[in-house]
């Protein structure tokens, strides 16, 4: 392995114990991280000594960390860096994404290739998301995993999970996310199953909430599904989202864009890269195009 890759590990996430065995194995230098607040100290640390690529060892939330402490750079430094991943985490809607092997050896060799690409960012208020998320499910579905995760802390199900409290979610009585406003659209809707903001066709590996969204285009794409009127409609739904399917539901909306503005009657968590990252009844969001160089 190149000397000048600077490699991070999140030490928490499901497969990082594989990752460090390959590199005490051979002799490879990495750095383990588990606080967001380290990790603009460690690029702007390693920027100074001369290295500009990085590959992080970890799921879509730990990404999503690297991502924000990025865009904290000044720009003329961010132009610089490249980022190669090493999928370790649940879902690892990135890596799949841009066909990451999730051999760590493959991973590995495929970084080393050098074939990059020049991927969109999403911003969010004053956060920055690369995959997708937005409100309703999703978020209350990731919130519920993550306390479930601090309580028991298993690594059995993987990214089945997701999908498991997505079925539990629904069965034992969704409410769904009421009074969205689109502001630039001038949209009003009174309850709906989620609003997703989708810069790939997936999240938690198996929801194909945009089936046509591009990461590299300069837009996304909002995907909203009213509330289903039985649970038996919202099990359907669900079924059509996995399989990309539901767009051709008379309760699912796509609108494709650069920037918008949601507003709700109460404040919620907006989710992304299975991360909660702001709370508020108003969300700005805009697309920043070509912004983060990545090997794929």
């Amino acid at each position: 392995m190149p000397k000048h890759f600077t490699i991070i590990v999140n030490p928490k996430t499901n497969f990082s114990y594989k990752a460090i065995k390959y590199f005490d194995a051979n002799y490879i230098d990495y750095i383990t991280n588990r606080e967001k607040r380290n990790l603009i100290e460690i690029l702007q640390e390693k920027i100074k000594s001369g290295s500009l690529d990085f590959i992080i060892c970890g799921g879509d939330g730990f990404i999503n960390n690297f991502v924000n402490a990025f865009m904290e750079l000044p720009s003329e430094k961010r132009l610089l860096i490249k980022v190669g991943i090493i999928p370790c985490g649940k879902a690892n809607d990135l890596a799949r994404a841009l066909n990451v092997p999730f051999n760590i050896e493959d991973a590995f060799k495929q970084i080393l290739k050098k074939r990059t690409k020049k991927i969109d960012l999403i911003q969010v208020n004053n956060c920055y998301f690369v995959t997708g998320g937005g409100l309703g499910l999703p978020t209350e579905t990731v919130h519920e995993v993550n306390l479930y995760l601090s309580r028991k802390n298993s690594k059995k199900l993987n990214d089945l999970i997701y999908l498991l409290f997505v079925f539990k979610k629904i069965v034992f009585g969704y409410k769904g996310l009421k009074e969205v406003k689109l502001n630039e659209h001038n949209i009003n809707y009174k309850q709906l199953m989620l609003l997703s903001v989708q810069n790939q066709p997936f999240i938690g590996r198996r929801f194909r909430l945009a089936p046509y969204a591009n990461n590299c285009d300069g837009q996304f794409e909002v995907c909203i599904i009213k509330k289903p009127i039985s649970i038996f409609s919202s099990l359907l739904m669900i079924y059509k989202i996995i399989r990309g399917k539901h767009l051709n539901s008379e309760n699912a909306f796509q609108i494709k864009g650069k920037r918008i503005c949601i507003t709700l009657k109460e404040k919620q968590y907006f989710m992304a890269d299975g991360e909660l990252l702001c709370r508020s009844n108003k969300f700005n969001i805009k697309i920043v195009p070509k912004a983060l160089e990545v090997y794929y």
